[in-house]
């Protein structure tokens, strides 16, 4: 299966996909919880960053917005950005809305690309995302998504006693984004534990060795 992601393309992912074992002993919106700071973070206009106060908004609106599917995890339950928009949209908080009318463009309007139901199929032996296509405003979020779909088949498989195996075409370019880059260095981490391979392909060494996680995610590889 062949998924060619860019602005505009009828093949979707959800960053909301989530499985029974996605925090392995953790509880799985904790680590939801991270990877939603970062996509956040990136859609964001400010580049401020997230405060205390922002990340508790964000944890109350993600509880809220998984508690239907948790009661009946069937896929039909699986929550969109959009239910994650309109869960902001009600806290009362004025700074639940700021944060959902920054998200607007990327969940209601003309960047809305990952704010689908994912409608491919990604139970096939081979399965390749193609993020060539994906412009500057969705580049990024783009590549934590398809990390973030990589990490639940990872989890699945493992339940199911299969490994996986990762190849990272042009891994050089996950190291470009700080956002990417930690959260590609935590899969790394964890992918042996859970029965996975990852291996990564570059011509750019030395783009690699300029990122200091680079450098600590090589120094723990074969």
């Amino acid at each position: 299966e062949v998924l060619r992601i860019y602005g505009g393309s009828d093949t979707h992912l959800n960053p909301l996909d989530i499985t029974e074992n996605y925090g392995d002993t953790d509880d799985p919106l904790a680590m939801k919880l991270d990877f939603m700071c970062s996509f956040i973070e990136q859609l964001s206009a400010s580049r401020a960053g997230l405060d205390g106060s922002d990340i508790s908004i964000i944890d109350r609106a993600l509880h809220e917005t998984y508690r239907k599917y948790f009661q009946n995890p069937e896929p039909a339950q699986m929550p969109t950005l959009v239910d994650f928009y309109n869960v902001l949209n009600d806290q009362e908080e004025p700074r639940a809305r700021a944060i959902a009318l920054q998200l607007e463009a990327y969940i209601t309007g003309s960047l809305n690309v990952f704010s689908y139901r994912t409608n491919v199929n990604t139970e096939k032996r081979l399965v390749i995302y193609d993020i060539k296509q994906l412009g500057k405003h969705l580049r990024t979020v783009g590549m934590l998504t398809v990390l973030d779909q990589i990490w639940n088949k990872v989890t699945s498989n493992r339940e199911k006693g299969k490994r996986t195996w990762i190849y990272i075409d042009e891994m050089q370019l996950l190291f470009s984004n700080d956002y990417c880059s930690t959260y590609f260095f935590e899969l790394w981490s964890r992918a042996r534990k859970w029965g996975a391979v990852p291996t990564g392909t570059t011509q750019n060494v030395e783009t690699l060795l300029l990122s200091d996680t680079a450098r600590r995610m090589l120094s723990n590889s074969d």
